[in-house]
């Protein structure tokens, strides 16, 4: 698999995503202006008078409160041919239902208020411009920002915890639920390989059927585990996913399981039928130590779109970034189970040195004089009494 690169800038003059800010508040919008510059977009202060001929993907109108200047300042931009498609926000410090429904009259696009609006107004911007890119290269710059952000909110903060934790099952919960929570993923299940070549269903989680199995201090999950090599032949077992990644090294990212031949998913759509569940999307990515071998198995299933709440393939932006995270837990808990064995051959060490100095104590208290007088005074002790009986 290739490792993620560091994000690149890829903006210029001429692809950058413009904004469009109208303030209609006495104290400004610094701040407001401050998240969109920190969203990546430049923005563009104007006025209802600069409108004509400023060329902006999207126009923010911050407000107080209701303005019936801000709304015909709307009216008034969406006269213009140029911005009769152009999305209009509107973000108000108060949430006012008789001013938003003035706003969209007036031929805004979206009300929104602040502070709660900062998710929203993100993927409000990502997905209107990504509808208007108009061929430059707004893709891949939404790519480039989102693998940026999840090293800083991802990858590197969980790096950092899985080599500070010092409990097994702390490992791996926080594995399996960081994975989960990035891809917004209805369920998860992280496999770990065992000595006799099987995967062990070591932690599965799934929102839905309220799954919650295995983890810190959790008793072991109901399902038995996957073996590797098949009892017949001792082929290789390629006929499941997990498996097949455990052996391969491979990763498998899979937008409709049920679409799918080439692997037996008969038991996931029983499972299915006997839970009213759909699987659809699935990830997989091999867990593997810093020889290369794979110890282990993240598996991710049903992916939710952040806006609509609905299934949806794992992206590339969430397959490179578990691929990273994968990577890490890899050497995490390889590193874990090394300092582990560490940890039990010093203990090991430690209770030998102490039965050979207790052995070596007892020899020297036994060999000593005083020892061996004591044992001739018992002797003599015994004689009389046995000639005392007698």
């Amino acid at each position: 698999m290739s490792s993620i690169a560091a994000p690149q800038t890829l903006m210029t003059n001429e692809i950058c995503a413009r904004v469009g800010v109208l303030s209609y508040r006495e104290q400004g919008c610094a701040t407001l202006v401050r998240g969109l510059e920190d969203f990546g977009f430049t923005v563009v202060h104007v006025d209802a008078e600069s409108f004509k001929g400023e060329h902006v993907h999207l126009l923010v109108i911050a407000v107080a409160s209701f303005s019936e200047e801000a709304s015909e300042a709307i009216q008034e931009f969406r006269r213009m041919p140029e911005h009769t498609d152009t999305p209009v926000l509107v973000i108000s410090s108060h949430y006012g239902e008789t001013g938003a429904a003035g706003y969209i009259a007036a031929g805004a696009t979206q009300f929104l208020s602040q502070p709660a609006c900062a998710g929203d107004l993100r993927g409000w911007c990502e997905r209107i411009l990504h509808a208007q890119r108009k061929g430059w290269l707004f893709d891949q710059w939404i790519r480039e920002r989102r693998r940026g952000a999840a090293f800083d909110r991802v990858v590197v903060p969980l790096g950092l915890a899985l080599f500070a934790e010092h409990d097994y099952g702390q490992l791996l919960e926080m594995i399996l639920l960081e994975a989960k929570a990035f891809c917004m993923a209805d369920g998860g299940t992280l496999y770990m390989r065992t000595a006799d070549e099987r995967l062990e269903f070591t932690m599965v989680h799934n929102d839905t059927l309220g799954i919650a199995e295995g983890g810190p201090g959790g008793a072991a999950t109901r399902f038995p585990p996957l073996p590797l090599y098949r009892a017949d032949t001792g082929a290789p077992e390629f006929r499941y996913i997990a498996t097949y990644v455990a052996l391969t090294g491979d990763s498998v990212n899979l937008p409709d399981v049920y679409t799918v031949s080439v692997f037996d998913l008969s038991g996931t759509k029983l499972s299915d039928a006997q839970n009213g569940y759909r699987t659809k999307s699935v990830l997989a990515m091999p867990l593997t130590n810093q020889q290369g071998r794979v110890i282990g198995v993240l598996q991710l299933i049903n992916a939710r779109d952040p806006m609509t709440g609905e299934v949806k393939a794992f992206d590339a932006n969430q397959e490179e970034t578990i691929a990273s995270l994968a990577r890490l837990a890899g050497s995490g808990l390889e590193s874990y189970r090394r300092m582990h064995a560490l940890r039990e051959q010093i203990q090991a060490l430690r209770l030998e040195i102490d039965e050979v100095k207790k052995q070596a104590q007892v020899a020297q208290i036994t060999g000593s004089e005083y020892f061996q007088g004591l044992k001739d005074k018992a002797r003599l002790l015994r004689d009389r009494v046995r000639d005392n009986v007698s």
